[in-house]
């Protein structure tokens, strides 16, 4: 908006009256770093010349408007950020999903594996199946185990040593007789 040289001097007069009677004014602190752009009040005393009083005023609107443009760069930045960042989020929420479903996949495969070697186990004589649990991960044997009857994991467990019968056992939550009756038994 443009205003005519007389327009301005009753703004000015306007203006300065007001600023007479309070003898202050908002200035930018630092014009050279954004980062201290705050205002501070600045004592312009008695201003006698309503057109330099004006400059000072245009000049605070122009430095307002400057740093209005600043500021919308800098949200317009932050939004574009936001967006990328929500990208950012979206792609590792499917990826969790993903990450996920495969385990779940996985766990399901694994069941099914330990539902078909326990199936296998429990046909087996006891003493050919006690060595080949023996043999195999500790983890796998106690899983297997589980998933038998438990009069076959029994007769399974009857045959093995009597050590890794006892480990398997208290894996499996069911303590054998004669570790109770010997505690010193490792």
């Amino acid at each position: 908006m443009k205003i005519s040289w007389h327009g301005r001097v009753v703004l000015g007069v306007v203006l300065a009256t007001g600023l007479l009677l309070s003898g202050t004014l908002f200035a930018k602190d630092d014009e050279n770093t954004e980062k201290n752009k705050s205002a501070k009040v600045v004592d312009i005393g008695l201003a006698k010349d309503p057109i330099a009083l004006l400059e000072i005023l245009e000049k605070r609107r122009a430095d307002l408007d400057e740093r209005e443009k600043w500021l919308e760069v800098r949200e317009a930045d932050l939004k574009r950020l936001e967006e990328k960042l929500g990208k950012r989020i979206t792609a590792l929420e499917q990826l969790r999903d993903a990450i996920r479903a495969d385990v779940a996949q996985e766990k399901d495969q694994d069941d099914a594996n330990i539902k078909r070697l326990a199936k296998i186990y429990a046909g087996m004589k006891p003493k050919a199946a006690a060595s080949s649990l023996m043999a195999m991960d500790r983890e796998t044997a106690v899983k297997a185990l589980r998933a038998v009857p438990e009069k076959v994991a029994a007769k399974i467990l009857s045959k093995m040593d009597v050590k890794e019968a006892v480990q398997i056992s208290e894996a499996l939550g069911m303590p054998i007789a004669q570790k109770r009756a010997n505690p010193d038994t490792p």
